[in-house]
């Protein structure tokens, strides 16, 4: 579970509803550390307003708004905190962020990323159908946030869909009218 402590009743609304629909993660939200105190069950990471003693790993959000794409990749490297498996399941593929590593379960087939190669699939496993614009893209794995004349990140979906392709057929990198997705 995620538990969210935040006094914005809408914030903490928004945030819960987007982590069940994309990360398909439970979600509670409380508007005090000391509520947060009579949450039962196993918490897994925790989104707070302000740093607090949980044992959960912690995400600090101090002034929304955010974006809500970033605070989604935050929450999924959160959960995979040292020690536990990182291995998220996208489709018949499970990819580790940590070991910069995609396998097909199936098959058993596996292959090394580079460090950028793993950031986009990370963000893209995230965003979804959805997709992510060039522009994001650049700016979250390369920190580009103007608007440049660069073929970096073609050059990196080129690299990358070349290793997916030698992985198996079943996981691709596809151009949408607003950037890039995984289907």
């Amino acid at each position: 579970m995620i538990l969210i402590v935040s006094k914005d009743v809408d914030f903490s609304a928004v945030v819960a509803e987007l982590v069940e629909r994309e990360l398909k993660y439970p979600c509670q939200w409380v508007k005090t550390r000391e509520e947060a105190g009579t949450v039962s069950g196993k918490i897994d990471a925790v989104i707070a307003s302000e740093p607090g003693k949980f044992k959960a790993p912690t995400l600090v959000v101090k002034n929304p708004p955010v974006k809500m794409r970033q605070l989604l990749a935050d929450i999924c490297a959160a959960l995979q905190a040292p020690g536990d498996s990182d291995a998220v399941a996208i489709g018949d593929y499970a990819f580790s962020l940590r070991q910069k590593q995609l396998s097909h379960v199936v098959s058993g087939k596996s292959v090394s990323l580079t460090d950028k190669e793993a950031q986009l699939v990370k963000i893209l496993a995230v965003a979804g159908k959805a997709g992510v614009g060039k522009e994001v893209l650049l700016k979250d794995v390369w920190g580009i946030d103007q608007v440049m004349d660069t073929h970096t990140l073609e050059t990196h979906i080129y690299r990358l869909r070349a290793k997916l392709r030698e992985v198996g057929d079943g996981l691709s990198i596809a151009v949408t009218g607003n950037g890039y997705r995984l289907e």
